[in-house]
């Protein structure tokens, strides 16, 4: 997807076909002149390192994960994450200004990642809870839940505050909100999240 999220980016900002942006050299002066391409590098880099990082450690290792061990990969995959802040519209602003949007885009993200990212083990941990008969599944599937719970408390009110924060940047004022196509997909946004 970040290949072809490149390949449009570069059609988009040269004018040009598909085909002339891959054999006329386009791609090489995005990459290289524009902050989009460089913030593509560096996202390409880290998402090598995770691949490799988790392909590595898995053939090295067979065995149960230690906690120092996953620094490694969370670090890596919430750089990933928050990055994507650099490109979306927190950019456009200027200043100290520009500086609490992009932190509040990335904050976001991350909250985001966060919440919808612990609903996929959440699930698979309630598959063999299900099906199990003893009540040390459901015991641990209680607990988890509860973590989950907390975690998703967090991420939620975090999601509000640096939504808010995003809002306010983007749009500024009440008749922008429900004026614009903008404002007007965010309160749809706003009312699928609620």
């Amino acid at each position: 997807s970040g290949l072809v999220w490149l390949l449009l980016q570069a059609a988009e900002m040269s004018g040009r076909s598909w085909i002339e942006v891959l054999s006329g050299g386009i791609i090489g002066t995005v990459l290289s002149r524009t902050q989009f391409g460089r913030d593509w590098e560096l996202r390409a880099v880290v998402a090598i390192l995770l691949t490799g990082w988790l392909l590595l450690h898995d053939f090295i290792r067979r065995r149960r994960p230690t906690a120092n061990a996953l620094i490694i990969p969370l670090l890596l995959s919430n750089t990933l994450l928050a990055t994507l802040a650099w490109a979306g519209h927190a950019t456009d602003t200027a200043g100290r200004a520009g500086v609490v949007h992009l932190s509040a885009d990335a904050i976001h993200l991350l909250a985001a990642g966060a919440w919808l990212g612990g609903l996929v083990p959440l699930a698979l941990l309630f598959a063999p809870a299900r099906r199990a008969d003893g009540s040390a599944w459901t015991t641990v599937a209680r607990g988890a839940t509860l973590r989950f719970s907390t975690v998703g408390i967090i991420s939620v009110g975090t999601l509000l505050l640096t939504g808010f924060v995003n809002t306010w940047f983007l749009s500024g004022t009440i008749p922008a909100l429900v004026g614009t196509e903008y404002g007007r997909l965010l309160l749809i946004k706003v009312g699928l999240f609620g």
